[in-house]
């Protein structure tokens, strides 16, 4: 009883004196992606409110495993967060060793939805799912989609299409998002599932026609295009979330303490059209709703990677 009642004690001190000291929100990522455009309208709304420098820290490489490493190994004090992407559910099914146990990582919140959207050419023949799928069944092993690379959501929702259909389709794996845009507008590829805001500007254009974007509801970016669950596909309604997460054993109160701070910031109206204007719909789930989801999100990637055959050593 003596010990329970210090170690009550000691969170609450814990809790009172945090933060006492500047804290990194690490991006797994290079610069100007749309995490790290979204941990940086965050940062200052944080930093504003905790009375201490929120400093955003871009760590990029193995497919975000670096920066999730960094998380995992830091103490658990609430000083080190995460800025945290579909690879962190992806990751751990796809690459063969991590250097980090993907439980040392917890939950802090949900910020929202970025959705990929299927796109096409705008000479290509298909102008809705159906009309992709049918092509495809009737040309087993004959259209070919691109990704920006094995293991991506853009490479394993297509995967997942491939294996709610029971179409051959073949992958095109290329290294960079654009590279993968360009193969569609030159009919090198027939499709592929890109996020919003990259090719934003070649739907305006009229170089690349939306077929149906992956979220549940439809994108305020596209509103005339329809969901997955619209096109007859709900199985495809997978998320590009994005979300915050620490260390595991970080203490409860302060927890809940970032995640309070985190609903207070995505409720301000300016912080909710910035995320819009990258693509993304406004979505907060608390520490141990966004925790369920992700365990939902990674035993649905991993079905999504066996099917693929894909791995990283």
């Amino acid at each position: 009883m003596a010990l329970a009642c210090l170690v009550v004690l000691h969170a609450g001190i814990v809790h009172a004196q945090y933060p006492a000291k500047p804290i990194r929100l690490i991006v797994p990522f290079g610069p100007g992606g749309y995490t790290d455009i979204v941990a940086r309208i965050l940062s200052p709304r944080l930093q504003e409110a905790m009375g201490q420098p929120v400093i955003v820290e871009n760590r990029a490489g193995s497919g975000g495993n670096i920066g999730a490493e960094v998380v995992a190994k830091a103490a658990a004090d609430g000083y080190t967060l995460m800025m945290a992407a579909p690879p962190v559910a992806i990751n751990p099914s796809l690459y063969r060793q991590l250097t980090y146990d993907p439980k040392a990582l917890m939950a802090v919140a949900m910020i929202g939805d970025f959705p990929n959207v299927l796109v096409v050419a705008a000479a290509s023949p298909d102008r809705t799912l159906a009309e992709l799928v049918e092509r495809a069944r009737r040309n087993p092993g004959r259209l070919n989609y691109a990704s920006s690379g094995a293991g991506t959501s853009t490479h394993l929702t297509a995967e997942l299409l491939k294996m709610a259909t029971k179409t051959s389709i073949v992958h095109i794996p290329y290294r960079t998002a654009p590279a993968a845009q360009v193969a569609v507008m030159t009919g090198e590829a027939d499709f592929y599932f890109s996020n919003l805001t990259p090719v934003a500007a070649h739907l305006r254009a009229g170089k690349l026609r939306a077929v149906a974007v992956t979220a549940k509801t439809r994108s305020p970016l596209v509103p005339d295009v329809p969901t997955v669950a619209e096109a007859g596909m709900p199985e495809l309604a997978v998320s590009a979330f994005l979300g915050v997460m620490t260390t595991t054993g970080t203490p409860a109160p302060i927890v809940a303490r970032l995640e309070a701070l985190l609903r207070q910031s995505l409720a301000e109206s300016e912080v909710m059209t910035a995320i819009e204007r990258q693509g993304g719909i406004v979505q907060f789930a608390g520490s141990r709703a966004f925790g369920e989801f992700l365990a939902a999100e990674a035993h649905r990637w991993a079905q999504a990677v066996k099917y693929s055959g894909a791995t990283v050593d």
